[in-house]
């Protein structure tokens, strides 16, 4: 659309629909996220050396936008950017630019992520929405107030249902994972961890990344649900199964 020399595009590399928030506005926050992450999923080993130094750019980009620039939110119908929508919004917490949220994922033709939408349809999105009214006052101090919530919580995972964002324990997802396996182990063989995980992530219509439900495997391997062949380093090392009674 050419309009990079004019408009700037700040974004976090990240999934704030699991891990830790707790106090993720302080530094001692996002020592504890990294601490999470790092100990708990199987990241790429340059993504996770690098984590707080780009997480503290995007910070710092936040907040050095002038007052007097407009400011546009992507989001779409998931826990991870609705949850950092209310991040985002109460970094610019008494901050007087004109703030508008733009709505990825309302129509029937989008997935549930802004990140899989092509550049397309992005653009029809961005055209249809730049023009439309900013947040009120107290929109804005609703979504500040949401993100206090999440701030003093000490949970790691979030969904979205029902146009609301909950907080749930961390093996929510751990029967899904079982009955999943299930489905796939009709002849009681080794499967590949790789075709489950992306059998889980395919059909839940969540969006937490294929790292956790990796993270709930190996803690169901650690309990003796499932057995392992291979070794854990990466999801195509290894194969599992569920342990005969």
């Amino acid at each position: 659309m050419k309009v990079l020399d004019e408009e700037k595009i700040i974004h976090f590399s990240d999934k704030f629909s699991v891990g830790p928030l707790w106090k993720l506005e302080e530094d001692t926050g996002l020592a504890l996220r990294y601490k999470w992450l790092m100990n708990h999923l199987n990241l790429d080993e340059e993504y996770v050396c690098n984590y707080q130094q780009v997480f503290k750019e995007s910070l710092f980009r936040i907040k050095s936008i002038p007052e007097h620039v407009k400011i546009f939110i992507w989001f779409g119908e998931n826990s991870d950017e609705q949850t950092a929508l209310r991040y985002v919004l109460y970094l610019l917490k008494g901050r007087t630019n004109n703030i508008i949220l733009i709505h990825t994922t309302n129509l029937a033709d989008t997935p549930i992520h802004t990140g899989e939408i092509e550049p397309d349809q992005l653009k029809r999105i961005y055209e249809e929405n730049r023009t439309c009214l900013p947040l009120t006052q107290e929109e804005r101090k609703n979504y500040e107030h949401d993100w206090l919530t999440l701030s003093n919580s000490k949970g790691n995972l979030r969904v979205w249902e029902n146009n609301s964002l909950y907080q749930v324990a961390d093996d929510y997802y751990d029967d899904y994972i079982l009955q999943t396996a299930k489905k796939l182990q009709l002849d009681r063989r080794f499967i590949k961890s790789a075709r489950l995980i992306g059998e889980v992530i395919g059909n839940l219509n969540q969006s937490i990344g294929d790292s956790y439900v990796e993270y709930r495997l190996i803690h169901l391997i650690f309990k003796g649900v499932f057995e392992m062949e291979g070794v854990p380093k990466a999801m195509r090392y290894y194969s599992v199964k569920l342990r005969e009674v």
